[in-house]
């Protein structure tokens, strides 16, 4: 395809068949549609310097890497769907708001997240529900820049052997205001950060 076509990629791997994936569609000028891209090791995506609208699947790995920074004509939903097991680095489109939906992967034991914002408004969501009975520990780094940005850690399906979780945003700089829920009969640690946190812990 040229540069300045419009170029779609359907499914890109399964977790059946696909380890690491890359896909770089640096500097691409046209419309990119991606779909889903699953994968079971490294999956990174490189979306910076495309200048159409880019429209994203689910992203699935054992560690995500995606930049959607330097996107000038941004992503098309404004909505970012990440599923990983071990640590997510996302950088949003610096132009425009971005919601931002992470999820642990069901073999997850400890997931690290480290986000990039924009001059908008980021909404962060994380949630555990597929690794209910493994993950003990969500750590939340980055700056998220300008914007009323909000970060919501108030899942609390997990259910593990340990009894104990621990959800830290304390390395999270710029944003506004985070909920960070604990659940009952757990020994939960909660760590909030720079903005307005509401952090609520179980009882008993």
């Amino acid at each position: 395809a040229k540069a300045t076509d419009a170029l779609t990629l359907t499914v890109i791997g399964t977790t059946a068949t696909a380890k690491n994936i890359t896909v770089d569609a640096q500097n691409v000028a046209g419309t990119l549609a991606l779909g889903a891209i699953t994968g079971t090791g490294a999956v990174t995506v490189k979306l910076d310097g495309t200048s159409g609208a880019v429209t994203l699947g689910a992203i699935t790995g054992k560690t995500v890497n995606l930049d959607a920074s330097n996107t000038i004509g941004g992503v098309a939903t404004k909505t970012y769907t990440v599923n990983a097991t071990d640590s997510a680095t996302i950088a949003v489109s610096s132009l425009e708001a971005s919601t931002v939906n992470i999820a642990a992967n069901a073999t997850s034991t400890a997931l690290t997240v480290a986000l990039t914002g924009g001059i908008d408004v980021d909404a962060i969501t994380i949630t555990t529900a597929t690794a209910a009975t493994t993950i003990t520990s969500v750590v939340v780094t980055g700056d998220l820049g300008l914007g009323a940005d909000t970060v919501n850690l108030n899942d609390t399906t997990y259910a593990n052997t340990a009894g104990t979780m621990t959800k830290d945003i304390s390395g999270l700089l710029n944003y506004e205001t985070a909920t960070i829920t604990g659940k009952d009969a757990f020994k939960d640690t909660l760590k909030g950060g720079a903005g307005v946190d509401t952090i609520t812990g179980g009882t008993g």
